[in-house]
């Protein structure tokens, strides 16, 4: 249009070619406006385009992120599950343990396994699978230990001789000494006063009252008495050497553990036996 209105420019048609140059204005106007408008919309195309792309990779990332959590709740399971066949098989050997007696007979190793436990239960507790696996798993090596020893304890006190007693008195006296022994412990570890005194009578009030204050203070008490030789009687009084290991667990948590020799002196009264003194 433009290039005919200059045309007729040139041959004079002046009216006409006025005419013409309005009408290739406004063809410019139309094609810019139809321009913008392809631009505009190619825009908006190309943004929900960016936009689709966005929520795409958001979709495919929370996906993964499933995925991933997915995995490692399965590996957290397979963690836990091993922790929970460790704990089980220490539990066996735990009791295989007490079956054998191995709490008296071999104590500490008894004892170390049974707190290592413990830890490991925290352990499990907490999340830390591995730890706790490998606490169980060393507590239970510990635990057939103490089996293995307090087996042998037995075997050697089977093939001890026992002390020929000198007439069924004696022997009967040192049955009874052994019953008053296994009440002292019983009543020490439950923190009984009162069957202390019974077995003791000669325990002084201010004793008592030391020992009653130190029971309000423990929260648990063991006591482990090993005679280091059959008791001495003389008539109607007789002594015993034990080696004695107390394991204490205080009201605040604390741990006390003392190892001694202590040795019972006895009086017979009658026909019972009590303790006269303990050192």
């Amino acid at each position: 249009m433009e290039v005919k209105a200059v045309r007729l420019h040139k041959a004079k048609q002046y009216s006409q070619a006025t005419s013409k140059l309005f009408e290739a204005r406004e063809a410019y106007r139309r094609a810019a406006i139809e321009a913008q408008a392809a631009e505009q919309e190619r825009r908006l195309a190309a943004q929900r385009a960016r936009e689709q792309a966005e929520e795409r990779e958001r979709q495919q990332a929370s996906k993964r992120a499933q995925a991933e959590e997915r995995e490692r709740q399965q590996q957290i399971g397979v963690l836990r599950d091993r922790v929970i066949v460790s704990q089980q098989a220490f539990e066996k050997a735990r009791a295989r343990a007490s079956e054998a007696g191995a709490e008296g007979r071999a104590g500490d190793v008894f004892r170390q396994a049974a707190g290592l436990a413990s830890e490991a239960k925290t352990k499990l507790d907490q999340g830390d699978f591995t730890v706790a696996q490998h606490n169980y798993e060393v507590a239970s090596t510990l635990m057939e230990r103490a089996i293995t020893s307090a087996n042998a304890a037995l075997q050697a006190e089977a093939k001890k001789p026992e002390p020929v007693p000198e007439g069924s008195d004696k022997g009967s006296d040192l049955r009874m000494i052994g019953e008053v022994l296994r009440g002292y412990k019983a009543a020490y570890e439950g923190k009984d006063l009162e069957a202390l005194r019974t077995l003791w009578p000669s325990l002084a009030d201010s004793q008592a009252k030391k020992l009653g204050e130190y029971f309000k203070f423990a929260r648990s008490i063991q006591v482990d008495l090993q005679p280091i030789d059959p008791p001495r009687v003389a008539g109607e009084t007789a002594t015993v050497t034990c080696r004695r290991a107390d394991q204490v667990v205080m009201v605040d948590g604390k741990k006390v553990k003392n190892e001694t020799n202590t040795t019972f002196s006895l009086r017979k009264k009658g026909a019972s036996w009590t303790i006269e003194a303990i050192r």
